[in-house]
């Protein structure tokens, strides 16, 4: 059989104008595969589809983007991450603001048997959130995981030192000054533990400064099960100061319905922990115990504490009604805390909210 020659003029340009258009839809489907595949956490079933579906939309799909340092799905980027020191002296309890919204709860001992909190907030607007309080240098360190700002009002000499020496933003004299955009007194409350801030106005005024407040990389792991065989831990007393009757003595007990621990105050008469912001109870859904020891600053007029939260030690992981153990591990001081089971596998912890409870011994930990 005889083909006919291609001597038509039309026909030869017709070719030549279906090739050309081949090699551009090709380059443009490897341009939106290298693009999509570039981005974190992007490797998904979305990237599997024929080609002609993607040819024919000229745009990747939506695709879901979750935080970092929750697991949890948002609309929107998450751009500098806010640290927060809040007070956490009896007193101040009933005023705390915006804790219920934060990914990350960090709570460690400071001077006097009371514990300071740490709240992060990677991608959230909170309105208010407080009290905010003075700085320590094992706070200073976790912070610097994520970059970022760090609000807080005072700090402790050596806390001061590692500010001036780390990346992040510190905006202890904005908070200080008596000229505040986004920082206000409560004047219904006693000072020191009446001052709030606004966190959408903070990362507005932090982009007025020339400092690069990119988020650094998180490197947590989020999964909707955890493992088999896990032991049961319904309720969990955490003793931070090593006396049962102590104000800073705290409970969480797992409220199957939400898959949530529920937080109270207190060993005999346990009061409920609520945000005053919108009245809920704080509900995180992980808690991680690190077993970090601690020691008196020595000559310390204040009696301030010591923990080195850089190297390795014990951690405990409550999540869905059960507990794990298993390590932490921090190389550096802006390195990401790293959390391994007892087999030296990653743990990934679920959506939500996440207790970070530093305590000086494992014996300080109670189950029931």
């Amino acid at each position: 059989m005889r083909f006919p020659r291609l001597t038509s003029p039309m026909l030869r340009s017709t070719i030549l104008w279906g090739v050309v258009l081949g090699l551009f839809l090709v380059n443009l489907y490897l341009l939106v595969v290298f693009n999509r595949s570039s981005e974190p956490g992007s490797l998904n079933e979305a990237d599997k589809q024929p080609l002609w579906r993607t040819l024919l939309s000229l745009t990747p799909p939506d695709q879901p983007r979750t935080s970092r340092l929750d697991g949890l799905p948002i609309d929107v980027p998450e751009d500098a991450v806010v640290s927060v020191m809040i007070d956490n002296f009896v007193s101040a309890r009933p005023l705390h603001s915006g804790l219920h919204q934060a990914s990350l709860i960090y709570e460690a001992l400071v001077e006097g048997g009371i514990t300071r909190l740490m709240a992060v907030f990677p991608y959230q607007e909170a309105a208010r959130v407080g009290p905010i309080r003075s700085a320590r240098d094992y706070f200073v360190s976790w912070a610097e995981e994520f970059g970022g700002i760090y609000l807080h009002e005072g700090a402790s000499p050596i806390a001061f030192a590692q500010l001036e020496q780390s990346q992040l933003l510190s905006l202890e004299e904005e908070l200080k000054g008596e000229q505040r955009r986004y920082s206000s007194r409560d004047d219904r409350y006693r000072k020191p533990h009446n001052l709030f801030a606004s966190i959408l106005q903070v990362r507005e005024e932090a982009k007025k400064t020339s400092q690069d407040l990119s988020q650094l990389y998180a490197d947590r792991c989020f999964s909707g099960v955890p493992p088999e065989g896990l032991e049961p831990a319904l309720s969990i007393g955490l003793n931070f100061s090593g006396n049962p009757s102590s104000d800073s003595y705290v409970q969480f007990r797992y409220q199957a319905q939400s898959n949530v621990y529920l937080r109270f105050y207190g060993k005999q008469s346990p009061q409920a922990h609520r945000d005053q912001l919108s009245g809920l109870l704080l509900s995180p859904a992980n808690i991680v115990v690190q077993i970090i020891p601690s020691h008196l600053i020595p000559n310390d007029e204040k009696e301030r504490l010591q923990l080195n939260p850089i190297g390795s030690g014990p951690a405990y992981y409550f999540r869905s009604g059960t507990v794990q153990t298993g390590v932490w591990s921090k190389m550096s001081r802006d390195s990401s805390t790293l959390l391994f089971d007892s087999a030296g596998e990653k743990v990934c912890l679920l959506p939500g909210q996440t207790w970070m409870a530093i305590l000086d011994d494992e014996e300080l930990i109670e189950l029931r």
